[in-house]
């Protein structure tokens, strides 16, 4: 693919391309609010600047190949990314609807989107499907964003509704950390989707100096530990990885890491008969 990610670029970096600068907020509007898959559709760009940006940037670089629903409510989709990888994220249906005795709505739906930030993993976790097919490259900022653009879109979220995100999909987040972190702040971006960091969520397997390189960065995340095993003897069986960043390392960078009073950081244990049970 010759052409450019628009998503990839955050709201100052498209204000440094496109002049006047004012034209980046309408840009992300049509983007983000009125979920535009082509140039054309943005009325109020001038004619000249939307065949520009048509020649130069693509809307669309992700492309649903199947959805699955199932029967809780969430729907898991398969994205093919421009260079014939495809990566996965799903909607989550955290709360139903409810409605007054008069019918009218008393809540709304909330949901949770999961997403991928790399296409496989270096990490090699034993119980993890992803693993199995190695690594083959990270995800940018905008392959990342698009992924929940799209899935708002097909599911008629309207932008301005709250989600919630969690960076659990397919890869390690902070092995990946530059254009995650990058995506963290297009996210949370008020004239973009507006999902304020609180509401974000990155899980990564202990790159206990990655943690302290992001809790530097106070983007006010949260975060979430993917221990498995309370020894460093286990948890290298599950997580060969544990050899470089062990329970010890993990357990002082989290003790670091910048967190509100309200909220804790967060451990991840899947449960595995007769092995960490």
């Amino acid at each position: 693919m010759n052409k450019k990610i628009i998503q990839d670029l955050t709201k100052e970096e498209l204000s440094e391309l496109i002049k006047p600068s004012f034209r980046a907020k309408q840009i992300y509007n049509w983007i983000y609010h009125k979920y535009a898959d082509s140039f054309e559709e943005m009325k109020n760009l001038p004619k000249e600047m939307r065949e520009k940006l048509d020649e130069e940037y693509t809307l669309t670089p992700l492309k649903t190949l199947t959805v699955q629903d199932s029967i809780d409510g969430s729907r898991k989709y398969l994205f093919e990314l421009h260079d014939g990888h495809t990566v996965e994220a799903v909607l989550l249906l955290m709360k139903e609807k409810e409605y007054h005795d008069d019918g009218s709505v008393k809540h709304q739906e909330r949901y949770t989107v999961c997403i991928s930030s790399q296409v496989g993993c270096k990490v090699g976790c034993a119980f993890c499907l992803t693993a199995k097919g190695g690594f083959m490259r990270n995800l940018t900022a905008g392959e990342i964003v698009e992924q929940v653009r799209m899935i708002k879109k097909d599911n008629n979220i309207a932008a301005n509704r709250r989600v919630n995100l969690v960076y659990m999909g397919m890869g390690e987040p902070l092995d990946n950390l530059e254009e995650v972190v990058k995506s963290v702040k297009i996210f949370s971006d008020p004239e973009g989707m507006a999902i304020a960091t609180h509401r974000q969520t990155i899980s990564t397997s202990g790159l206990s100096s990655k943690i302290e390189k992001l809790g530097k960065m106070e983007l006010g995340i949260n975060l979430a530990i993917s221990l498995h095993a309370v020894d460093d003897e286990l948890r290298e069986q599950l997580m060969p990885i544990n050899k470089a960043y062990n329970i010890e390392s993990i357990i002082t960078a989290v003790k670091n890491f910048p967190i509100n009073d309200r909220k804790r950081v967060m451990f991840e244990y899947l449960v595995i008969k007769d092995v960490n049970d």
